[in-house]
């Protein structure tokens, strides 16, 4: 798709629905991914760099959507990612049906190498996964399934892709994961009894993962390590996400604040702690030496 389309999209959300491939899970039916995302590869030229094929995860941040003509003001979500050279784009189309987007990601880079055409994912607070994309914009985010059908106790509050872009994880806020796709399967505090519920989620590479819970208790599976946590420490707000540094030996915890805690190899690079924001931090992206936090009013580089 056109980077034109998209801005469209992103100013206008019923055109969304009109110019994305968007393929959605209906209650008691099957669905099948697109004839046009079977290939993995590029179909021509491909002139995408390592860190282009790596997906990429987004922050979903708030704004209040003015219809034209003006007939109801409605919050809507947008999801934004950090470019490989450290620009700010937004991507994807804003949340439908009035359910908060709890999880963003995109797939690998466009084939001629740029960007802001990347294919992606994003997930509801309700369960309903959308998926959307074209080969010519790179390796397709296709739909491998979600669990709208399935009577969870606790919402989504979290989602995260796999290093090839074939499978993803769902988070809900009791701890609960859900597997689809080459995602595997580590463990979760779905049985546990959490003083605080699960906030966020970060994976080590398909080995392992962290869940992180809103008083900064980090909990580990597979082959992710125990860094630290603040669940001993009394917060001045809660922690929102968290993520993992690009060795895989750290990580770094944001709080709606903006205040950030650094684990393992994470450094600290500054915060909003302290801050007067108009909006509360929405997360954090790891860019460069550094790390971009979000706001629904813009983000601050770190």
């Amino acid at each position: 798709m056109h980077p034109t389309v998209w801005r469209a999209c992103l100013r206008l959300v019923a055109a969304c629905a009109l110019a994305l491939p968007v393929v959605v899970a209906l209650p008691g039916t099957a669905t099948v991914p697109p004839a046009s995302a079977a290939p993995l590869t590029c179909p021509d030229l491909d002139l995408r760099t390592a860190a282009d094929l790596r997906p990429r995860q987004g922050v979903i941040t708030q704004y209040l959507f003015e219809s034209t003509p003006p007939v109801v003001d409605f919050t809507a979500y947008r999801p934004q990612t950090v470019t490989n050279d450290g620009r700010v784009i937004p991507f994807g189309p804003p949340g439908p049906y009035g359910q908060p987007i709890v999880g963003a990601w995109q797939n690998s880079a466009a084939c001629d190498g740029s960007e802001y055409p990347r294919n992606s994912r994003t997930a509801l607070a309700d369960g309903r996964v959308f998926a959307s994309g074209d080969i010519y914009e790179g390796a397709p985010a296709e739909y491998l399934g979600d669990v709208l059908d399935i009577r969870m106790p606790y919402p989504l509050v979290g989602m995260n892709v796999t290093s090839t872009g074939d499978g993803y994880h769902l988070l809900a806020a009791d701890g609960g994961v859900f597997t689809f796709g080459d995602a595997p399967f580590h463990g979760s505090t779905g049985s546990l009894r959490l003083n605080r519920p699960v906030v966020g989620m970060s994976a080590t590479t398909d080995l392992g993962y962290w869940l992180v819970a809103a008083d900064g208790g980090v909990f580990t599976f597979g082959d992710a390590r125990f860094h630290g946590s603040t669940g001993a420490l009394r917060l001045q707000a809660p922690i929102i996400g968290m993520a993992p540094t690009p060795t895989g030996g750290g990580y770094w915890l944001v709080a709606s604040d903006g205040g950030v805690f650094t684990f393992g190899d994470a450094r600290f690079r500054g915060s909003l702690g302290g801050t007067v924001l108009g909006s509360p931090v929405r997360g954090l992206v790891p860019s460069g030496d550094g790390y971009v936090l979000f706001t629904d009013t813009g983000h601050h580089v770190f």
